[in-house]
């Protein structure tokens, strides 16, 4: 049976039905399918969503937690509340942040009252049923089992604690990963001891994970962001700070902040097994040698800033900030070749960076400027720069930013646009977003990104280049939405085929999508998929189709399926695809050579605080590679999945 002939036995009952088991599937999926593996901002997203704020009893730190919520439009909620009494509906503040903005923070906050003091703990538990070859065979140390535990404690008047452990598959210890935080907020201060994020300016020197995004609604990225540090239950290893954080509101319209961590992180050694090369960024440890890596490097970092605003629209701030290392960090030994001393040049070699930062933001009416300029390394070319224009009206929205980021430019915690990677640096770019609102119930996003490595060694011949471009459409009617998208990303890529040996080829992938909603009454909602990709340059394609089907039966039982068929030529024609999965789990997953899956999901709360999720996912290789499909049981063809998840409040 074919691959087209398969997926239509499926659709030609199933067709254009889907039913939503949650709001959130939605916002989530805004970032998640141009993001791929990365999975540091989904974690926040979810971690948001598991403790909503409460625009009823929120002070004005609360609501600045909500990302891309600007402090006018937070004092503009308190001011509201105070003059008009309590919020009926959530959907009551949309006149305030509008309408596009609403949506995508929608299911951060609520208006349910909540008892004085609240806690939530939360246990899940991951388990593929065709275990790995490095657990089949005991190369790792550890079981097949990931398991994650969280608990979150809110005292609404002050006070916020939380506690998270996280285990690997593979890892021996289930206390690998642990992190927590007390967060204290007073009339004009806050403290926070423990985990948290940073983001000043346009995050060259901190960057938290919202704000140096592209995504689906375009000109998000042009968002208003808060500065400041921000409390943090990520388990994402050896991202984080760990220490202290203190803002104070001071005199003549002054703001300070201040912080200091210590915090131990993963490292490599060179072939000695003594002399520390660089930073391990994975967080596994499920080998001996794994193992000996963790926690190797001690980060000690001391910064302060301060901003000052002018005229209730104009913030000035400057930040300045020092990194300590030990053991001392050595990428090349000195006396090695000189092949290796050109290919490690620009890394980071030292125990110490100085690092500096001057920004602004001015906001008048429907316009938003911002920039910053920082220095950080040494050499000729340590500085970089990011500016951007966003322009907002009622029915139309655009943004253009610029950056760039010099060859010697040294940054752990800051990042470059759409580059989720520590140490950006030898970069430039732009991005150009455009939203419009033509009718009521149509929208249009589209977007264009630029970018260029800078020439850096003898080993990359030419600067290495990137383009892309979106356009997307969402037309909703009374009982559905339709949407449809076309996505361009070209590559520069060398290659080492005989043929074209050392040529420098552009590499362009072209992707469509087709897909349709539809609400069959309160309880049920239908969504049907087609996408396509293609790579004329190397004559590969891919063709991914899906249907949801997913209701709610009983008020405490919640059931979602899919069922999926892809085929494409290689890996270099995945397909991502981006799952209903429990909460705080991250699956999107690409899908390539020929195959099918399907899975089911389950919410089943017996109690108003406790609240139990299992899901159970099928995926069937016809085709199975073990070269390329590490992953899957290579004597079936199968990978199959129990993941579930239990949580209880009071």
């Amino acid at each position: 049976m074919n691959f087209f002939k398969k997926a239509g036995n499926v659709f030609g009952i199933l067709l254009f039905v889907e039913l939503s088991f949650a709001q959130s599937d939605s916002l989530i999926l805004q970032w998640a399918e141009l993001m791929e593996e990365d999975e540091e901002i989904i974690e926040s997203i979810q971690n948001l969503m598991e403790q909503p704020v409460d625009i009823n009893k929120a002070n004005r730190e609360e609501l600045l937690s909500i990302p891309f919520l600007s402090a006018e439009f937070a004092d503009s909620i308190i001011a509201r509340r105070n003059q008009r009494g309590q919020y009926s509906n959530k959907r009551q503040i949309r006149s305030i942040v509008g309408a596009e903005y609403y949506d995508v923070i929608r299911d951060f906050i609520t208006i349910q009252a909540s008892q004085r003091y609240t806690a939530s703990v939360i246990h899940r538990n991951q388990l593929s049923i065709e275990k790995i070859e490095e657990v089949r065979t005991n190369q790792y140390l550890g079981d097949a089992l990931n398991t994650y535990d969280k608990v979150y404690y809110k005292n609404q008047d002050n006070l916020r604690a939380g506690i998270v452990t996280q285990k690997d598959v593979g890892e021996s210890s289930y206390w690998d990963f642990f992190s927590g935080y007390i967060e204290y907020t007073g009339q004009n201060w806050k403290a926070v001891l423990g985990s948290y994020y940073l983001h000043f300016g346009q995050g060259l020197v901190f960057s938290n994970p919202f704000g140096n995004r592209k995504s689906s609604v375009s000109t998000m990225a042009f968002r208003n962001m808060n500065y400041g540090g921000f409390p943090s239950l990520s388990s994402s290893e050896n991202t984080g700070h760990l220490g202290f954080y203190v803002k104070s509101t001071l005199p003549a319209n002054l703001e300070g902040h201040i912080f200091w961590t210590a915090s131990n992180l993963d490292g490599r050694y060179d072939s000695d097994g003594e002399t520390v090369t660089g930073f391990n960024y994975d967080g596994y440890h499920r080998t001996a040698n794994e193992i000996k890596t963790k926690d190797i490097i001690r980060e000690n970092v001391f910064g302060f800033s301060v901003l000052r605003n002018f005229f209730n629209a104009i913030n000035i701030g400057c930040l300045w900030a020092s990194y300590q290392y030990s053991p001392k960090i050595v990428p090349y030994q000195k006396d090695g070749d000189d092949s290796a001393l050109r290919r490690n040049f620009f890394l980071f070699s030292g125990n110490s960076i100085q690092q500096s930062s001057l920004f602004y933001k001015l906001g008048y009416r429907n316009i938003l400027l911002e920039g910053e300029a920082a220095f950080s390394g040494a050499g000729n070319d340590a500085l970089a720069v990011s500016q951007s224009l966003y322009l907002q009206n009622k029915n139309a929205s655009a943004g253009i930013k610029f950056w760039r980021l010099g060859k010697s430019y040294l940054s752990p915690s800051g990042r470059s646009f759409d580059d989720s990677d520590a140490f950006p640096q030898g970069t430039e770019g732009y991005y150009f977003a455009l939203s419009l609102k033509p009718v009521n119930q149509l929208t249009v996003h589209a977007y264009s990104l630029n970018s260029k490595d800078l020439w850096r060694t003898y080993f990359i011949k030419v600067p290495v280049q990137k383009s892309e471009w979106l356009i997307q459409a969402e037309y909703s009617a009374y009982a559905g939405v339709f949407s449809g998208r076309v996505r361009s990303v070209k590559r520069e890529e060398i290659f080492s085929d005989t043929e074209i040996y050392g040529k420098t080829v552009d590499i362009e992938q072209l992707s469509g999508r087709l897909e349709v909603s539809w609400r069959l009454n309160r309880l049920i909602r239908l969504r049907s998929r087609w996408e396509t990709t293609r790579i004329n340059q190397l004559k590969e394609h891919g063709t991914n189709i899906f249907q949801d089907i997913q209701v709610q039966p009983l008020k405490w039982l919640s059931m979602a399926t899919r069922f999926s068929f892809y085929k494409t030529n290689s890996y270099t024609t995945r397909i991502y695809e981006y799952e209903n999965d429990i909460p705080g789990n991250f699956s999107n997953y690409p899908l390539y050579g020929d195959g099918s899956k399907w899975y089911l999901l389950l919410k089943i709360k017996p109690l108003s605080a406790l609240s139990l999720w299992i899901k159970y996912r099928y995926l069937k290789q016809n085709n199975n590679q073990p070269d390329q499909f590490s992953f899957i049981s290579p004597e079936i063809g199968l990978m199959r999945s129990i993941n579930m998840q239990i949580q209880y409040q009071f």
